[in-house]
């Protein structure tokens, strides 16, 4: 059996608002996760909040010019806190990635009346070309009705950040 949202069919076809609010309320709804993120935002914070955490910068005059010079006098080692930032990152973009593949399976619940033939296949294509995007979502957006894939298709990266 499969379980879709319990959002009504009109929810989701009241724009492209509803659909990102829909990818939100998909994967972020336990708050454990959410505190999680708080507290690794927190971590960064009180890390960069010491000062022997920041870079020192130094102006000298320079008498020959009279122009003041900056040099960096000295860089912090970051190396736990980049290790940390990496994992944290990596997981922030597959939660993300994640939240987008169960929205376009949502999707294609609605349109096939909560039967999907091909379950493995159904995700989310992320291109950078018109082409590719062609090829991708004939693969994963085949049970996904055709107003919404013109929606993911206008969200598509060749697009650029205007859209």
């Amino acid at each position: 059996m499969i379980t879709t949202l319990d959002a009504q069919p009109q929810e989701w076809m009241e724009g492209d608002e509803g659909i990102f609010h829909t990818v939100a309320a998909c994967h972020f709804k336990n708050l454990e996760h959410i505190e999680y993120w708080i507290h690794k935002t927190a971590q960064v914070e009180r890390h960069f909040g010491v000062s022997a955490n920041r870079p020192t910068l130094i102006a000298e005059l320079d008498l020959a010019s009279g122009d003041h010079v900056f040099h960096i006098a000295r860089v912090p080692s970051v190396v736990e806190l980049q290790e940390s930032l990496a994992v944290t990152v990596g997981d922030a973009v597959h939660n993300l990635r994640s939240a987008l593949d169960h929205l376009i399976f949502q999707l294609a619940c609605l349109n096939t009346n909560g039967s999907p033939k091909d379950e493995r296949n159904i995700q989310f294509p992320i291109a950078d070309s018109p082409d590719v995007y062609a090829g991708q979502a004939k693969r994963h957006l085949q049970e996904v009705d055709k107003a919404r894939q013109a929606t993911i298709e206008r969200y598509q990266p060749y697009h650029g950040a205007a859209g």
